[in-house]
């Protein structure tokens, strides 16, 4: 598949407002766009990558702190940033709950007029919501899931493209927003975010949001994650921004000078049909690959104190995932 590029993605988006709002992976998102729409022709550097709020390293990337002041992994976090010229105008909001007062507050700035409505929504919130809100935490998410959908459907005009993203894979030995959660949660989180995934994104479905899976972008590329394990590099990054990219060019009827996007192969193509949800295509987010993969792999021994927990899926779920952390480097 062909990365886009800086003239296509400049073409593509100029005259737009985009508005993204979700995690530290969202943060990344919107760096690599606004890297791209200034010309700059290059990947994201680590420093880059890793830089938030005032960070000296956010410099190069030319735009506005609108807010935050203080570095925590804490639900009190907030970042508000802003690129911004003639032609674009591309937007920031950290999330720690998908419902998050900062969530609010952008939407009841657009339902009073006093922001310009945005043509392109981009949305992640999971594992924040999940590990930093302990008590009922997951029951609490898919109620404020439903409700921050409905608020966006109610205020949102319907032309404008609307993209839930879905959380991306993490190691059992995952750091940094997940710093304070104990080894054996991580392990079991990495196979409950399957179902989580799968929910917000048949929730996005019935709101009618487009759905691209992260998860199963990047599941195959352990290479490309970064030591934290929790984050992918620059490269990850700008695939993803080229999958956004077909998105908003499908949902503006625009086509990508410069780029090809290569599909004859389902098994190795992310969204190969653009206009339906991954989730209408592969069962339980899992391929007929993966399938093979677990019908091999499920006789290993595992150690995993947990595991007699589980139900069937949920073991398959396990059983890929340790599969691909293990195995996809040898």
């Amino acid at each position: 598949m062909d990365l886009i590029d800086s003239e296509a993605l400049y073409s593509l988006l100029r005259n737009k407002y985009v508005l993204l709002c979700g995690d530290s992976i969202m943060r990344s998102i919107y760096k690599d766009m606004i890297l791209l729409v200034q010309g700059q022709n290059r990947l994201l550097t680590n420093d880059e990558l890793r830089a938030k709020l005032d960070d000296y390293d956010m410099l190069s990337l030319n735009d506005q702190l609108l807010a935050g002041d203080k570095k925590t992994n804490d639900t009190s976090y907030y970042e508000r940033r802003c690129y911004l010229t003639n032609t674009h105008l591309i937007k920031f909001v950290f999330l720690t709950r998908c419902f998050s007062g900062q969530m609010r507050n952008e939407l009841r700035e657009i339902e009073e007029n006093k922001s310009i409505i945005p043509d392109v929504i981009l949305l992640n919130s999971a594992i924040w919501d999940i590990t930093k809100y302990e008590k009922n935490s997951e029951k609490d998410y898919a109620q404020l899931l439903e409700e921050c959908f409905r608020s966006i459907r109610s205020i949102i005009p319907p032309h404008t493209i609307i993209i839930w993203l879905t959380a991306t894979p993490f190691s059992k030995d995952a750091r940094g927003v997940l710093d304070e959660t104990r080894s054996e949660k991580k392990n079991f989180l990495r196979i409950r975010i399957f179902d989580i995934n799968t929910f917000s994104s048949q929730l996005a479905k019935k709101y009618n949001f487009q759905v691209i899976d992260l998860h199963y972008l990047v599941r195959k590329c352990i290479q490309h994650r970064c030591k934290d394990g929790m984050h992918y590099d620059a490269l990850i990054h700008r695939e993803i921004t080229t999958h956004i990219a077909r998105y908003i060019s499908c949902g503006l009827n625009k086509n990508l000078s410069n780029f090809n996007y290569d599909n004859e192969d389902n098994n190795d193509t992310v969204c190969y049909d653009i206009i339906k949800s991954i989730i209408n295509n592969i069962d339980y987010q899992i391929t007929s690959f993966d399938k093979q993969i677990i019908d091999k792999y499920r006789s290993s021994h595992i150690n995993f104190d947990m595991i007699e927990n589980l139900n069937e899926k949920e073991k398959d779920v396990f059983y890929l995932m340790d599969y691909y952390e293990n195995h996809m480097l040898e």
